[in-house]
């Protein structure tokens, strides 16, 4: 299977929201928070732009405090920099470090941004623990103006809305949503590396009911059947009987009928 990237819906909305956010009216408001089910790409994507970018991904801890916090990010923005011991000096450290990348990323035409996955470890912590990471998270980027784009699975923004009120009056959400039968066309297009008929397409799209995990799951096992074709062209009656992914509710394997 070909190891390219696509850009799908999910990834336009992403994009189209980002831009959003760096023209924004407020400058106050600097926080993104993208949130939608596992297997849907978010991860993909957001470490794809980052790297592209040369912007910053790390990913919370479960355990994090906000000094804890300051250092990961400070070592993912300039890994030579020697930790200041108290949380007064670390953050100063970690504001110039932004501002720096900053200034970096404009030089080169490019878009800088701190992008934190996993966010629903800190979302899951006690209120007060929760509180004082995402309140020096605000503190950074109110100070620096560099968007903070936190990442997380299911409803994560629904969470912040409800818990953390003056974190989400600073954000623009994007939720990325289950594939429609066009991007599943374009995955298969792009990283198949055998051709696939319209039948099985949307077999595929029917079966993995749009979440990319599975359709990616379905791709090599349509590639590998393809394989033993002799490279023909691959439809439904070609596939008949072959397990084609695991269903993610059961755990038990989805075979072409």
């Amino acid at each position: 299977m070909k190891k390219t990237f696509v850009h799908t819906q999910n990834a336009h909305r992403f994009t189209l929201t980002l831009d959003g956010l760096l023209n924004r009216g407020a400058e106050e408001a600097c926080i993104m928070v993208v949130d939608g089910k596992p297997g849907l790409g978010k991860t993909r994507v957001l470490e794809r732009w980052a790297i592209q970018q040369e912007a910053v991904y790390i990913r919370a801890m479960r355990m994090w405090k906000p000094a804890w916090m300051v250092r990961d990010l400070l070592d993912a923005l300039d890994p030579t920099i020697k930790h200041a011991r108290s949380m007064e000096h670390l953050m100063k450290q970690c504001r110039d470090a932004i501002k720096k990348r900053e200034q970096l990323a404009e030089r080169d035409g490019l878009v800088f941004a701190v992008v934190i996955d996993e966010i629903d470890h800190v979302v899951k912590m006690k209120p007060r623990e929760a509180a004082d990471v995402l309140e020096s998270l605000r503190d950074l980027t109110d100070t620096t103006k560099v968007p903070f784009i936190l990442v997380g699975m299911g409803e994560v923004r629904d969470g912040l809305a409800a818990a953390y009120p003056q974190i989400m009056r600073r954000s623009r959400p994007v939720r990325f949503q289950t594939v429609e039968i066009e991007d599943v066309r374009k995955l298969v297009d792009a990283m198949c590396e055998v051709d696939v008929k319209d039948d099985l397409v949307a077999y595929l799209h029917t079966a993995s009911r749009g979440f990319v995990g599975e359709i990616m799951e379905g791709i090599k096992a349509i590639e590998r059947q393809g394989r033993r074709n002799r490279g023909k062209p691959m439809d439904i009656p070609s596939m008949r009987g072959q397990e084609l992914m695991t269903d993610r509710r059961s755990g038990m394997p989805i075979k072409v009928k």
